[in-house]
């Protein structure tokens, strides 16, 4: 997509509605997501004259599966009116833009790997998606009103988890590729591996939202969508296992901490769930309560 297409976007984003926004960040970031999952090679091939390896394919369907996952917040941003889940989403993607932004423009000055395609469709599409939600996030935030935290442990484990392995994606991509496969590591799988990172902090940034969210069917989506997202993780690392993307190590680490980060997001659906029941027991009672007290 040429820039001035992508910034033709951006400031369309500017004059339309919020809500309109989300919903239009949805479809697209969908839409990539799929086409990452399902042919990988058309968009990298795009943007890179080098041959693709099998390990930088597979980092690429998993790129596609965490975009997927972020799509389900921003569309949960745009069902609801809370303020506080606007906010969080759209300070999601603008640190996910900005990182993706960064990554991007170190990728195209050190690794000459990728071609001029890659700055117009990656570094510029990254700032246009930046600028909107940056602007979204900033107008929104300071009206959110502040909420009892509740039950935050498993949200904030939930973030711990996330952005430690997205800093360490994003910090160390070469030694975290080494260990996790024996595919040697290149400017396209480096630059992926950056990618995957900048979605990681960006997921890890809704956990850290969630645990201020008042209402506990706002924190059970949270957790919902790590559940719903963990077990498809599981079963790319378990085919990139097969397809000797991954060694050994890769697989063990990798089923490790997708099962460590599905079975965390079930205890916190199911502890929701319970304090919702709680909740509307002791409501209940307290009806009957008013309704035997004499007036």
């Amino acid at each position: 997509m040429p820039a001035p297409l992508l910034l033709l976007l951006s400031l369309k984003a500017f004059l339309s509605p919020f809500p309109h926004f989300l919903l239009s960040d949805t479809v697209c970031t969908t839409l990539v997501s799929i086409s990452l999952l399902l042919t990988p090679s058309h968009l990298l091939s795009y943007q890179t004259d080098v041959r693709l390896d099998r390990l930088s394919l597979h980092l690429a369907r998993l790129i596609g599966l965490l975009l997927l996952s972020s799509s389900l917040h921003t569309h949960r941003a745009f069902t609801t009116r809370t303020l506080q889940e606007r906010a969080a989403a759209s300070s999601s993607r603008a640190l996910t833009a900005l990182i993706l932004f960064l990554c991007a423009v170190h990728a195209r000055h050190h690794y000459p790997a990728w071609n001029f395609r890659f700055a117009h469709l990656t570094a510029t599409g990254a700032a246009c998606w930046f600028a909107p939600h940056f602007y979204f996030a900033l107008s929104t935030v300071s009206t959110a009103t502040p909420e009892p935290r509740g039950v935050v442990a498993l949200l904030f484990l939930d973030y711990f988890m996330t952005v430690a392995v997205g800093l360490a994606c994003l910090a160390f991509p070469h030694a975290v590729l080494r260990t996790l496969s024996d595919v040697p590591p290149n400017a396209v799988s480096v630059t992926l591996a950056r990618v995957l990172a900048a979605i990681l902090i960006g997921l890890a940034a809704v956990s850290q939202a969630g645990m201020a969210y008042a209402s506990l069917e706002a924190k059970r989506h949270v957790h919902l969508t790590r559940l719903l997202t963990a077990g498809p993780v599981l079963i790319l690392l378990c085919l990139g296992w097969a397809w000797r993307c991954f060694n050994d190590v890769g697989l063990f680490v990798g089923a490790g901490a997708a099962i460590v980060w599905g079975a965390n997001s079930a205890l916190g659906c199911a502890a929701t769930v319970f304090i919702q029941r709680a909740r509307d027991a002791a409501r209940a009672s307290n009806k009957e309560i008013n309704k035997l007290s004499p007036s």
